[in-house]
């Protein structure tokens, strides 16, 4: 009976420890309650790409943590962010968070960085606050920076201009086209700044919300390259917001020369440029808001002012207006859709070609040694006596013949 009862409580025990195991699991993650808010809808690329950038970041930095990701959209490609729209979404959101602060608040470009910046959200007062893709430097005057910081977004306007004259030289005019929204007039103000030193070269801004407008003004700026902007927000005759590959088909259709600046915008028919990217946004600001919740103060984290970005081209695009890179680009930057090798692009009929040249190389040897070894019998049979198996006449009479050729020191 003993035995049995100390078998029972063994049971009993694993059973206890079993149930143990995952609450002691549980209680080595902390909750991290993260609020995001995103300037423009969730199927913008450029929104999803700084989204899967930051939080695919932050989870790889911050193991030990359960992050919850709250993710709201202010949607201004489709809405305009009038006061009357804003407070309608701060009262929202005041409401929803009215009985939790969060720990992190990750905001996306300029719209929604203002909105934060100027938000009277009682819970959000004292929560860390970091940005992403935010074109408009003269907003870290307004940060209060015991709380705030992030990444900007500093398009390559002047890189852009200068690529232009060194793979087109002799261009008289550039045209950067926008859809007329916040960013794009934050671009602007830049392309401005920088257009007067540039003697001899026509630099012009043009930003358009309907499609209409867009690609008359377009037409009536006359023959230039175009370098993109910022060109979500465009709609068409209707009222729709067009998608990005849809705009960008409008504009590749005039059959221009199209530059952009940022990766969302690579589709077919567009040369390149100095592009930013999205994710590296999102990666960089998830590395600062790690830095935060690990402990580091914000005032002590600058903005990050310098954007990541690489310079990308499109091979199809190269071949039809005809351009030949200098060593000295083509050595720093990324040929996108270029032709594969040979090999690459025909496995299966470089395999074959060289099973058979193997195999023809295997046969031509053993036809060489076939023949020369009948030729070895040959010989041999011919200068050796069949009976005896010694040497006969003719061997007598070649090793005589070689013997008495005379020999010269």
């Amino acid at each position: 009976m003993s035995l049995f009862r100390e078998r029972i409580y063994r049971v009993v025990v694993f059973l206890f420890l079993i149930m143990l195991a995952p609450a002691a699991g549980a209680e080595t993650h902390k909750r991290l309650e993260v609020v995001v808010i995103h300037s423009y809808h969730q199927d913008y690329p450029w929104t999803a790409l700084q989204y899967e950038g930051f939080t695919s970041t932050l989870s790889r930095a911050l193991p030990e943590y359960d992050i919850n990701f709250s993710v709201e959209y202010l949607d201004t490609k489709r809405v305009k962010p009038s006061p009357r729209y804003l407070q309608k979404f701060q009262s929202y959101l005041q409401a929803k968070h009215d009985d939790d602060r969060p720990d992190l608040i990750y905001v996306t470009d300029d719209n929604a960085t203002n909105f934060i910046v100027g938000a009277a959200i009682q819970s959000f007062q004292t929560t860390p606050v970091v940005f992403s893709g935010v074109n408009n430097l003269s907003l870290v005057e307004r940060l209060d920076r015991q709380r705030m910081t992030g990444v900007f977004e500093r398009k390559g306007i002047e890189r852009s201009i200068r690529l232009i004259q060194q793979i087109r030289p002799g261009t008289q005019r550039i045209i950067f086209l926008g859809d007329g929204g916040l960013t794009d007039q934050a671009i602007g103000v830049r392309i401005r700044e920088v257009s007067h030193r540039y003697a001899g070269l026509e630099i012009i801004h043009i930003g358009r919300r309907s499609q209409d407008d867009l690609l008359e003004a377009l037409h009536t700026a006359g023959p230039g390259v175009v370098i993109m902007t910022t060109i979500g927000g465009v709609r068409d005759t209707e009222g729709r917001v067009l998608k990005l590959d849809e705009i960008m088909s409008l504009i590749t259709g005039t059959g221009r020369m199209i530059l952009i600046m940022e990766d969302a915008y690579l589709f077919p028919g567009v040369l390149g440029g100095y592009v930013t990217t999205a994710r590296l946004q999102g990666e960089t600001a998830a590395g600062l808001a790690a830095r935060i919740v690990q402990g580091e103060a914000v005032s002590r984290l600058e903005p990050v002012t310098e954007s990541p970005g690489e310079l990308v081209f499109d091979w199809n695009t190269l071949q039809h207006f005809g351009l030949r890179l200098d060593d000295d680009i083509r050595d720093i930057a990324t040929i996108i859709n270029q032709p594969l090798p040979f090999l690459d692009r025909y496995p299966r009929l470089v395999r074959r070609a060289l099973g058979v040249f193997v195999a023809v190389t295997v046969i031509v040897i053993g036809i060489f040694i076939f023949i020369n070894r009948r030729k070895n019998r040959l010989i041999r049979e011919q200068t050796t006596d069949t009976l005896t198996g010694l040497p006969n006449r003719t061997r007598l009479l070649q090793d005589t013949l070689v013997m008495s050729a005379p020999r010269f020191a």
